[in-house]
């Protein structure tokens, strides 16, 4: 029996959806962990979606092809591999465990999802470096090898980054992690860059 949908976006897409085999994959393990739908919205690139930890709650793309499949993956993955202490750990965990049920689906376009992933959980790991004290030597050594990183590495991407930021006067919604932050913060970034810049990278 079909579950009933809750704030959805698109009921019709949805609807064509419950029939996939795609949504037959989702819904199980949203059954198996106990996880609820907020909401089932229409996927694309721009959508923001999420899991939270308090409510196991989510708020997922409707799973209608491979992509969207593996935006739902991911969001399950962070309640099911549970809270980390930095942003870089949830998503990596949350890539790894989509990743591995994309790899057994045997599914087209696992490669350029991986490197969509990589991309991901390296933005998180310099934002980490930057606003949440985060050393380099300290970024998982299995997190670094996936990333093919070295703490030097990491060191000079975030030192690039926070040039970035200061450039565009923090404009940039994509360079912060929750959007546009004041004058202000631009200086907590050039101390944080002169301290990551102090930091003696391992090898």
């Amino acid at each position: 029996m079909a579950k009933k949908a809750k704030g959805v976006d698109n009921r019709s897409a949805y609807k064509r959806a419950q029939s996939s085999k795609h949504y037959n994959i989702v819904r199980p393990l949203l059954d198996r962990y106990g996880i609820k739908v907020r909401k089932w919205m229409d996927y694309d690139t721009d959508t923001v979606y999420w899991a939270d930890f308090d409510s196991h709650t989510v708020v997922l793309p409707i799973p209608d092809c491979d992509w969207s499949l593996y935006i739902c993956l991911h969001e399950i993955g962070h309640l099911v591999k549970g809270s980390r202490s930095y942003t870089y750990l949830h998503e990596y965990h949350a890539e790894q465990y989509a990743l591995s049920k994309l790899e057994k689906l045997e599914v087209k376009g696992l490669s350029a999802m991986t490197k969509s992933g990589k991309k991901y959980v390296m933005h998180n790991v310099l934002q980490d470096m930057i606003f949440y004290d985060l050393n380099p030597n300290s970024v998982r050594r299995e997190v670094r090898a996936w990333l093919g990183v070295t703490p030097k590495r990491l060191r000079t991407l975030a030192l690039r980054r926070c040039t970035m930021i200061m450039k565009k006067l923090l404009t940039d919604h994509s360079a912060v992690p929750f959007g546009k932050i004041s004058r202000d913060d631009k200086e907590i970034v050039k101390q944080r860059k002169q301290e990551i810049y102090e930091i003696e990278p391992n090898n």
